[in-house]
């Protein structure tokens, strides 16, 4: 499990050091507005397709370089030790290995610079069809209002109760013999989100509360981007917290996004009209997002409590 102590040392060795990728790629294109890395994995040709295609439109998007991970990180050094060592907290439906090579690539982006993480998806096999720094200067523009300058999560329509007992996820019975609410609630307690004396009326509030998704998101390199995937890293290697997530690591962001909002200045975007544009058109919410710029365009931060 990652120490605090040890975050702190990345963080200092990190901020001493540029991405050796991005200076390969100001050469290519001469150094665009922001300095941009772009992070995916894929295991299977149907995901390195999009993989590819991302990789063959990063000059679209002005994004500087592309750390492209697969299935050989795990296959020797460092990460071979670390996959070995929590192989039980990475599982067919997702698990610690993603917000670990998250981490693993933010602490390759020199501050003050970007990292954007994307699936590659089987379901959208497209590359980047405009760029993405206007929505970098969105946030960099309205830096009061979301500090972290950070688009760590989508706020989706559902609630976390429809996320919790929907049917497509793992039983819970035949993991832990409690309800899903029940499961709910002792993952909320155990991150500190809820204090054991008011822990019914807080759990029932936060299930009522909207879900997120993490196909994609934005992280500019600063201290509170650090801290907030440094917990999404350590919390992840916790089996006891991870295992009964039923979206397994995306659960954990958004319970985590709860966790650190008011703390960390956190923000979640949520654009209902580039929901509905993506559907139409058959397409990603990003791909809408990175077309737009600021809020006369229709983006938006989430204001909830």
């Amino acid at each position: 499990m990652l120490s605090s102590g040890a975050g702190h040392a990345a963080a200092r060795e990190a901020e001493s050091k540029s991405a050796s990728s991005s200076e390969k790629a100001w050469l290519r294109w001469g150094r665009p507005q922001r300095t941009v890395l772009l992070m995916t994995y894929a295991s299977g040709e149907i995901f390195q397709k999009t993989q590819r295609l991302m990789d063959e439109s990063l000059h679209i998007a002005e994004i500087v370089d592309h750390l492209k991970f697969n299935e050989s990180e795990w296959e020797s050094g460092e990460r071979f030790d670390w996959y070995h060592k929590h192989d039980d907290v990475n599982f067919p439906r997702g698990g610690a290995w993603k917000p670990y090579l998250i981490w693993q690539a933010f602490r390759q982006v020199k501050w003050g610079d970007w990292l954007i993480y994307h699936d590659s998806s089987r379901y959208y096999s497209q590359g980047f069809s405009s760029s993405v720094q206007p929505l970098l200067e969105w946030l960099e523009q309205n830096r009061e209002e979301n500090p972290c300058e950070c688009l760590p999560v989508v706020q989706m329509r559902s609630t976390l109760e429809h996320e919790w007992t929907q049917k497509c996820v793992a039983a819970y019975g035949a993991q832990m013999p409690k309800a899903a609410f029940e499961v709910f609630c002792d993952v909320l307690t155990r991150l500190e989100l809820c204090r054991p004396e008011r822990q019914t009326d807080c759990c029932e509030y936060y299930w009522q509360q909207p879900t997120h998704q993490h196909s994609w998101s934005v992280w500019r390199k600063n201290r509170r981007s650090a801290r907030l995937l440094r917990e999404w890293a350590k919390w992840s290697e916790n089996y006891n917290t991870l295992a009964p997530l039923p979206l397994v690591d995306q659960s954990l962001i958004s319970l985590l996004f709860y966790r650190f909002k008011k703390q960390l200045g956190l923000r979640a975007l949520w654009v209902p009209r580039l929901f509905q544009n993506a559907w139409n058109q058959d397409s990603t919410v990003l791909v809408w997002v990175s077309g737009f710029k600021g809020s006369q365009s229709g983006l938006g931060v989430e204001d909830s409590a």
